[in-house]
C-alpha cells in the first residue's frame, strides 16, 4: 500500500540536509545521491509492506498512519 503525503520542499528540508550525519558507508553513498535542487517539488509517499495473507494488517497500519498525517 502506498500513501501519498506531500512534496519535497527545498525551503523546509534544507535544515535536515545540513545536519544529517550518515549512519554507515552505504547510508553515506545513498545520501550523496540526494540533491535538494533536483528533488524540490517531487512527490513523497509512504510504502507499507506486509507479509502474504496479512492485508488486513497493512490496511490497519495505513489507516493509523493516514490519521496521524492528517492530525485526526
Amino acid at each position: 500500500m502506498v500513501i501519498p503525503y506531500g512534496h519535497v520542499s527545498k525551503e523546509l528540508d534544507i535544515a535536515v540536509a545540513l545536519e544529517y550525519v550518515p549512519r554507515n558507508e552505504v547510508d553515506e553513498w545513498n545520501w550523496s545521491l540526494y540533491d535538494l535542487d533536483i528533488m524540490d517539488g517531487h512527490p513523497l509517499s509512504i510504502q507499507i509492506i506486509g507479509r502474504r495473507l496479512e492485508e488486513e494488517k497493512v490496511l490497519g497500519a495505513a489507516r493509523v498512519i493516514e490519521e496521524a498525517l492528517r492530525g485526526i
